[in-house]
């Protein structure tokens, strides 16, 4: 297309370096990591190509001068520009602005309610602690029956965090998986649409979340201070994985608690995941807050392989469901070391979902002791084991 304004051509026309600085003025320009973004640079590159060049010429000097503009003031592009002038918008349905001090989302309240705001609701500490299924089929589907106790787990489970008053969230996710650094999501507000990677033929997965971004931040530091390294995750459009979508839509549907979200590193082991967990919390703790903690993540972790009859998902061997109870049954009496002797057999006979990390998040976070836990739901999903399960917290 450029080629038919030009009266001539010549092999440099098509193979000159501008080509590379082109396409790098769109990419900066535009913004990276959404699909909007190339065609807002490309059409920012001809308003500066065609306009701006045709005034002051200089031809890829100006290109360049623009693109260093950009990405000092604009480093995410246009496109970041306008995801944030909307998440702005959508924060003022929340009640929410940008707060003066921190720059971070926190709540408008008349002259009343910031004076009952200011009254503490209770001490620090962790108030509630509960570890939750990933897969977003019951979440899906809420109907089906098989999926029902689940469901009805959900719920009592919510009633338990709600009841806790919670400050922030802190939530373990097996599903939003990492392979370099220990991610925390920073950024404060997150709203999209997600389809699971597994089950997209079931339905979409829209999720509105809020993040508590100085904790977040605080938990990358935390990180590092135990030899953990660690990233911030903080740009718009990220993919939000299911396991953090079904958990905060369950348990916080209003999204009015804030998370501080935690990825599963897959190459952390569960002692590694247990010493995040107690760092998370303690650090959480101490900047006096009170924490609900939620792993998510299942049991057994075979499947079937092949298409089934939802509505009568059962568990793909007995065996699995017999393990899965055994293991419950030491949870429900608190018997520790019984447990810690009988969850290495566990996790290799059952195929244990990620090496059940996410109860290593809970132990780690609850001072390595798990106590006495009450399962509130438990049953299949497509042929793998899973539970709702409260566990008990120290009066804080």
């Amino acid at each position: 297309i450029f080629f038919i304004d030009s009266v001539t051509i010549t092999p440099p026309d098509a193979f000159h370096i501008r080509w590379s600085a082109y396409v790098v003025f769109i990419v900066v320009a535009g913004g990276m990591g959404s699909l909007s973004g190339p065609i807002i640079g490309a059409i920012a590159f001809v308003i500066v190509d065609r306009i701006l060049v045709g005034f002051w010429g200089g031809g890829e000097l100006t290109l360049g001068i623009a693109s260093v503009v950009l990405i000092l003031f604009l480093p995410r592009g246009i496109a970041g520009l306008i995801s944030d002038l909307r998440e702005s918008a959508k924060a003022s349905d929340y009640g929410l602005t940008k707060s003066s001090d921190s720059g971070i989302l926190s709540p408008l309240f008349g002259h009343s309610q910031q004076k009952k705001q200011q009254e503490p609701i209770g001490p620090p500490g962790i108030v509630s602690a509960l570890l939750v299924p990933a897969n977003p089929l019951p979440y899906l589907n809420r109907s089906n029956p098989p999926w029902r106790a689940l469901v009805d787990g959900f719920e009592a489970a919510r009633n338990e965090l709600q009841a806790s008053r919670p400050d922030i969230i802190l939530i373990y996710s097996s599903t939003w998986l990492a392979v370099m650094d220990q991610l925390w999501q920073t950024r404060p507000h997150l709203v999209g649409t997600h389809v699971d990677e597994n089950w997209y033929e079931f339905g979409d997965l829209k999720y509105d979340l809020r993040v508590d971004r100085s904790v977040a931040e605080s938990m990358v530091e935390g990180c590092r201070n135990i030899g953990v390294t660690a990233k911030a995750v903080d740009y718009s459009q990220f993919p939000v994985d299911s396991g953090t979508i079904v958990a905060n839509g369950f348990l916080n549907p209003d999204s009015k608690i804030p998370l501080v979200i935690a990825s599963n590193n897959l190459y952390h082991d569960y002692e590694t995941t247990m010493t995040l967990g107690e760092m998370a919390a303690k650090r959480a703790v101490a900047m006096g807050k009170r924490v609900a903690v939620v792993a998510v993540g299942g049991l057994s972790g075979s499947i079937f392989r092949t298409e089934i009859d939802i509505s009568e998902d059962t568990f793909i061997d007995g065996e699995y469901d017999s393990l899965n109870q055994a293991i419950l049954a030491l949870l429900e009496s608190g018997d520790g070391p019984a447990l810690q002797q009988a969850l290495p057999d566990f996790i290799n006979q059952a195929k244990a979902d990620n090496g059940l990390k996410h109860l290593a998040w809970i132990q780690g976070a609850l001072g390595g002791k798990l106590g006495h836990a009450k399962v509130l739901g438990y049953g299949p999903i497509y042929g793998s084991g899973n539970a709702v399960i409260k566990f008990q917290v120290s009066d804080s």
